[in-house]
């Protein structure tokens, strides 16, 4: 049995069934899965838990597991896209990655996800697409970047967040993207500076790590697999650590920086080689 760093989650594996795990949410739910019959049985402890809290466990928590589990890379990430390629938003919980990708919204990106991003090489390129398209925001997030009301359904009984319909951008119909950068968002500055550094490839390795999902990481096969695909997407994508004061005001200098950054990365020459790698 393993738990996760806020124990929010715990889950066990059958010592009778092999690849059947069971994964308990607090007193709120558990779920059942059986990775040879691909099933997944989730059930509430109690009939106070309603069906959005279910589903919510059940897409944001069971499934990128579930996902990663079979073999891919997945990041507990938000992405957003313009002009066919993506940026990925990654960072602990609470750092602001869904305000930060929703704020994108408004300055003519389209929404990848929020929570959930599967990574696949194709070629020499990196692309990502979402588990499904999410966006969850609280209530001051809502006020502040949707002047006008958009479609609102509750995330979890215990959560103040609303899941938000975003509809599919015409210019990005939710498929995979080619990745352009990762943005790790770290914790506050002291000051009102906005602070950009590039990351190094072992750096980033480890926080890739530290922020992508597993069902069973105490499986050595399966922790060798993840530590090649976070070292190769780490030697490939450029990766950056973003530190910001809090603020919706401050958004549109956080979106001129990340921009300019991105514009630099296309310049030849301009960004760093790094040649260490993830061990």
């Amino acid at each position: 049995m393993w738990a996760d760093s806020e124990d929010s989650l715990k889950v066990s594996k059958s010592s009778n069934v092999t690849g059947q795990y069971t994964v308990e949410f607090w007193n709120d739910a558990s779920a059942c899965i059986s990775i040879s019959s691909k099933e997944i049985r989730i059930c509430p402890t109690s009939s106070e838990v309603p069906p959005e809290t279910l589903m919510h466990l059940l897409v944001d928590q069971v499934v990128p597991r579930v996902i990663a589990h079979e073999g891919a890379l997945v990041l507990h990430a938000g992405a957003v896209v313009q002009d066919g390629s993506a940026i990925v938003l990654l960072g602990e919980s609470g750092r602001g990655k869904s305000t930060l990708a929703a704020s994108f919204l408004e300055d003519g990106w389209s929404l990848m996800g929020d929570d959930a991003l599967v990574v696949s090489v194709v070629g020499e390129a990196f692309l990502g697409r979402a588990v499904y398209k999410s966006l969850r925001l609280f209530p001051d997030s809502l006020d502040t970047l949707f002047p006008v009301r958009p479609d609102l359904t509750a995330v979890a009984h215990y959560s103040p967040k609303h899941r938000v319909t975003v509809q599919l951008d015409p210019e990005h119909d939710g498929g995979p993207a080619p990745l352009q950068a990762l943005f790790f968002l770290a914790a506050e500055p002291s000051d009102d500076r906005i602070f950009l550094r590039q990351m190094s490839i072992a750096e980033a390795c480890m926080d890739i790590i530290a922020n992508s999902f597993s069902l069973d990481p105490t499986d050595p096969v399966l922790a060798k697999r993840k530590l090649f695909a976070a070292s190769a997407l780490a030697a490939g994508v450029p990766a950056f650590e973003l530190a910001f004061r809090r603020g919706y005001a401050r958004l549109p200098k956080v979106h001129a920086a990340i921009r300019n950054q991105l514009t630099l990365l296309r310049k030849p020459g301009i960004a760093p080689i790094l040649k260490e790698g993830c061990r």
